[in-house]
């Protein structure tokens, strides 16, 4: 049961990792979806920042229903 633990605490510590490199390679790329606009990386900046340092942990959410 302790190991389960230790393997979750990994697996959301890695999707907290994917999820920021995500962003950052969205806000650096040239492909924007609203050009000549910086909104759209704004967005995707707040939304990666509080999905990883925010009280919502939408792993636990997913993983939850397993």
């Amino acid at each position: 049961m302790n190991m389960i633990k230790e393997i979750s605490k990994l697996v959301k510590k890695a999707g907290k990792f994917v999820i920021l490199m995500l962003a950052l390679i969205y806000i650096v790329s040239p492909i924007d979806l609203l050009p000549a606009n910086p909104l759209d990386d704004i967005i995707v900046g707040l939304i990666a920042f509080l999905m990883v340092f925010g009280e919502f942990d939408i792993g636990e959410k997913l993983l939850g229903a397993i």
